[in-house]
């Protein structure tokens, strides 16, 4: 009912690129000082006099590795169009020592999903903030799996996203859970207290369908990319 306010950030006041890495404080502060940094892959392209500087934001899918997507930045940057390549909450560089996987993105820990998607919405935004502090004129996004429901989030409420990619893009997140295959752990961690219907409704603030008409009305141009026989996102 408030999302506005529940996606609302403040900019942060220092951005740092060092080489080809860029890091900022994200806004929202958790118990683990490693995903407090938030890190993104600069990308940069090749620029003409006269053409608009254009820029992408890449979030790529669940447990991916720092190297991962770097493949499609790069191949973004020789269109010229500038890529950073959002490493997520929890994920790569961001994750805490005790963990081999990103198990704190998404979880049976009701409450650190819906956090922990709020982080990536917010930190998503603030990359857009320091986008447009360098001068770049159209930005865009594309997300991949659980990077596609963070990108979607991240683009409703923010409307300087104007082109947008959603790979294998996402459905109810609690409906993901419960039926995906890579996600069986975290429902067996939940079947037993919390029913799918109550799963759907505690997670609707994170979950893509419940803004559907509300991005519609927005000025976007979407891409929706899904795959029938998807067995992460059914």
């Amino acid at each position: 009912a408030d999302s506005d306010a529940f996606y609302g950030y403040t900019t942060p006041t220092y951005f740092r690129l060092d080489g080809n890495m860029l890091r900022f404080t994200s806004p929202v502060n958790t118990p683990y000082p490693e995903n407090n940094t938030v890190h993104g892959q600069w990308f940069p392209a090749g620029e003409k006099p006269g053409r608009r500087r254009v820029a992408v934001v890449v979030l790529p899918h669940w447990n991916a590795q720092a190297t991962q997507h770097g493949a499609l930045c790069r191949g973004i940057a020789k269109l010229g169009i500038h890529a950073l390549r959002l490493s997520l909450p929890y994920h790569d560089l961001r994750m805490p020592a005790e963990l081999e996987r990103a198990d704190y993105a998404v979880s049976s820990n009701v409450a650190r999903t819906v956090d922990a998607t709020r982080q990536a919405v917010i930190d998503t935004r603030c990359c857009v903030d320091w986008l447009e502090q360098q001068g770049f004129e159209s930005i865009g996004i594309v997300g991949t799996s659980l990077g596609s429901c963070y990108a979607y989030l991240a683009s409703v409420h923010d409307p300087r996203l104007k082109v947008n990619v959603f790979n294998h893009c996402s459905t109810y997140v609690a409906d993901v859970v419960w039926e995906g295959l890579s996600t069986q752990h975290i429902r067996q961690g939940l079947e037993s207290n919390v029913t799918l219907e109550e799963l759907r409704q505690a997670w609707d603030v994170i979950s893509p369908p419940n803004y559907v008409e509300r991005y519609a009305r927005m000025d976007k141009k979407p891409q929706f990319m899904y795959a029938r026989y998807d067995t992460t996102f059914p």
